[in-house]
């Protein structure tokens, strides 16, 4: 096994229930029931699937490295993405555990229907998110915690900004800033809340990255800042799948003039073959399909 190799467990049926990354010296770097934590690794521990990136071994060494520093910096607790503090705000107990048990259920749907969330200009803000993090010793996730396969594939999203975007530490904080500036400075009212007060406005609301203007119906809910956010970049509305425009412009604007050509302009060349989807909706299972079905990606079955 070499370091930047996934792991995903079996949980004894023979479907893949936990995700974890190896990172060299028979240890691996996972998100467990304790946060992120790095564990000894002994191959075939648990029967499990292994996967390689062939396309580019050094982009697994370097989602080893930044998986070794999140597991350093300790903080990162375990958590449902979907379990948003502001959704449950207010609510009793009873109220909240029905909340967040609905929107499992609709995250579930989504699962059956999609597979997994398209990657989108958030995405993007995220994977920039990740690699700053990385690049100053900042946890994974203090306030809401991660997933197993959240984890590991923020790591290799982080890996691969860091590798193809200007390695000036200036450079990664301002585009950082700039693309976490996108969503506008204030919260939108809701579609429902505004035609509940009467201030709905047709026009106004067409273009700020509406879903439905870009995605089918199964996807529309995945996107919770598309209908109460606007999105803005440089001053201009922006659709909610425009991430390799925003790529293209960061490089062109933090890039020196001599070395703008070495960079990659779409994300598709950025991020590795297989996962350019959300990382914060993604579940194991869904990961390991996306995996199996990519050439890039070399499967070994290894059990007890």
């Amino acid at each position: 096994m070499e370091a930047g190799d996934i792991i995903m467990m079996d949980d004894g049926s023979g479907k893949p229930f936990h995700t974890a990354m190896y990172v060299g010296k028979n240890y691996m770097v996972h998100c467990s029931l304790s946060g992120v934590v790095r564990e000894e690794y002994t191959t075939g521990m648990f029967g499990e699937w292994v996967f390689s990136y062939t396309k580019n071994k050094d982009i697994g060494s370097k989602a080893a490295f930044t998986a070794r520093q999140f597991a350093n910096t300790g903080q990162t607790s375990y958590g449902s993405s979907h379990k948003f503090s502001s959704d449950v705000k207010g609510m009793s107990r009873e109220e909240a555990v029905a909340k967040v048990k609905h929107m499992k259920e609709k995250a579930n749907i989504y699962r059956e229907q999609v597979g997994a969330f398209k990657f989108n200009v958030d995405s993007l803000r995220r994977c920039f998110k990740w690699a700053y993090y990385s690049f100053f010793q900042i946890p994974f996730s203090v306030n809401r915690g991660t997933t197993c396969c959240a984890f590991v594939l923020g790591c290799y999203h982080a890996a691969a900004i860091r590798a193809n975007f200007p390695s000036k530490k200036e450079s990664l904080c301002q585009a950082y800033k700039q693309i976490l500036d996108m969503k506008g400075p204030e919260k939108r009212p809701s579609i429902t809340e505004a035609k509940k007060s009467g201030k709905w406005d047709a026009k106004a609301f067409k273009g700020y990255g509406s879903p439905t203007k870009y995605l089918n119906k199964a996807e529309r809910w995945a996107y919770p800042f598309a209908s109460n956010r606007g999105l803005y970049y440089n001053n201009k509305k922006l659709g909610w799948l425009a991430y390799d425009r925003v790529w293209a412009d960061l490089i062109d604007c933090y890039a020196e003039k001599h070395e703008k050509t070495k960079f990659p302009r779409k994300c598709e060349n950025v991020i590795p073959s297989g996962m350019l989807v959300d990382a914060k909706y993604i579940y194991t299972d869904t990961l390991y399909k996306l995996l199996s079905d990519d050439k890039w990606w070399e499967k070994t079955r290894v059990d007890k």
